[in-house]
Formats: C-alpha cells, sequence, structure tokens
C-alpha cells in the first residue's frame, strides 16, 4: 500500500517550511525523470520547491480505476509513480483537433464508429498529458490502472503561475512551448499524436532552447563555476578594511 500524506498526522506538527522540504525530496525523485523540469531545478530550484508546494498533488489509484477518458478536457500532467496503466487510443487519429480547440466541457466527443483502440502498458516513471501546460488539451485515449498506482498530477495553471514568478524560468518555459508546439504538429501531421509524453522530444526540444539562449543557459548549468566567479567578487579578509 503506498503511504500518502494523509497518512502520517505527524506531518502536522512540522512547520510547513519542513512539509514543504520531504515533498520535494520525495516529489523530485520522480519529477527529475523529465529534461524539462530537471533542468528547471538545475537553474532554479526555488522555482521547483514552490511547484512541489503549489502545484503537485497526489493521486492513488486502486486496480481498474481511470485516470482520465478519451476526449476529456486535460488540465494536468501526470507522472506514474508506482505500478502500471493501461493505456487505451484508437488507430484512427480520433483528437486531431486537439491542437486547435477550447478545452470546454460542453464538445461532443466523437462517435462510436471509430476502429477498436490499440492497448499499451505504462510503466512506472512514464509522463502522461505534458501537452496540457502548453496548450489546450483533450485526452486522446482512455488510461486505467492495471494494478494499485500512485500517480504525482501537476496542475496546468498552477505550473504556469509558479514559473513566471522567475523572469529567466518563464522564459525558458515559453521557449520550450513553442519548441513543443512545433513537434505536436508535425505528429499530428502523421497522426502520431498521443498522451504519452516522449523523453526523447522533450529533450530535443530542451537541447534547441539551449542553443537559442546560448552562454546564458549553458552557464547556469555549471554552479560551481557560478560560485567560483561569486568568490572572486567577494573581498578576502585581507582587502577589508580592519574595524575601527
Amino acid at each position: 500500500r503506498t503511504i500518502q500524506e494523509a497518512d502520517l498526522p505527524l506531518l502536522e506538527s512540522l512547520t510547513p517550511q519542513l512539509r514543504n522540504m520531504l515533498r520535494y525530496v520525495s516529489y523530485m525523485k520522480s519529477l527529475r525523470e523529465h529534461p524539462l523540469l530537471r533542468y528547471l531545478e538545475q537553474v532554479s530550484d526555488v522555482t521547483m520547491h514552490r511547484m512541489c508546494e503549489h502545484a503537485l498533488h497526489e493521486k492513488p489509484l486502486a486496480a481498474r480505476d481511470p485516470l482520465f477518458f478519451e476526449g476529456e478536457a486535460g488540465f494536468h500532467m501526470d507522472v506514474l509513480v508506482r505500478g502500471e496503466l493501461l493505456y487505451m487510443k484508437r488507430a484512427a487519429d480520433a483528437g486531431a483537433a486537439s491542437l486547435d480547440s477550447d478545452a470546454t466541457d460542453n464538445d461532443e466527443i466523437g462517435d462510436d464508429s471509430q476502429p477498436e483502440p490499440k492497448r499499451m502498458s505504462i510503466p512506472k516513471g512514464t509522463f502522461l498529458g505534458e501537452m496540457v501546460l502548453w496548450v489546450p488539451w483533450r485526452h486522446l485515449g482512455d488510461a486505467y490502472a492495471l494494478s494499485e498506482c500512485f500517480v504525482m498530477s501537476l496542475d496546468a495553471k498552477a505550473f504556469g503561475e509558479t514559473v513566471q514568478q522567475s523572469p529567466f524560468v518563464h522564459l525558458l518555459a515559453s521557449k520550450y512551448a513553442q519548441q513543443m508546439l512545433g513537434v505536436l504538429k508535425r505528429l499530428q501531421i502523421k497522426s502520431k499524436l498521443s498522451d504519452i509524453s516522449d523523453r526523447k522530444h522533450a529533450q530535443q526540444c530542451l537541447d534547441r532552447v539551449m542553443q537559442d539562449l546560448g552562454e546564458r543557459a549553458t552557464r547556469l548549468l555549471h554552479p560551481a563555476q557560478v560560485l567560483h566567479r561569486r568568490k572572486m567578487i567577494v573581498p578576502s579578509p585581507q582587502q577589508c578594511p580592519e574595524a575601527t
């Protein structure tokens, strides 16, 4: 059985800062598997602390519980921390309009004349629905728990509000979103859109962003060099005037 925060009443006795630190240590083990989130931690761990505190929530699933259904508007990116999911998507790209239409609750979601869905077993560590962070999105398939699962969900609205608090992180996320939108459009043309995030595509988008930002992005990947520069700026004791 997966232990959740609600199962540990002693956590209530901790200060909010300590609770958030524990949450950060626990959540980042899974979030680091995504190239963008791993890089954001390197350049702004404050941003990731805020994200763990305000934008993430736990989502336990029993066997056969649904995670999402085809045609539903998506508002969270999910990462499977434990367990196994079943993802079913129809062979025909039923969600071709997902990148262009607003995600409202009143739209019709297709008909029953489409082909039988393809079934995929989703292992732990998989990210689903990253697209909701960047574009209005409707899920293209169904996802169910094959076993008892523990999922972490990143709220798209809270994610956007969090990254906007840091100018550089906001710039980085905006450029990444532009790159990812290009990937999604190419996949749409090939009828290969899916709710499952491709880590290779994410890494390629991040690499292009870093090339675009140039030295500014590369320098932030090496905290030791930044610290070394700071040490050079701070005067040594011999340089400081003695207190009188």
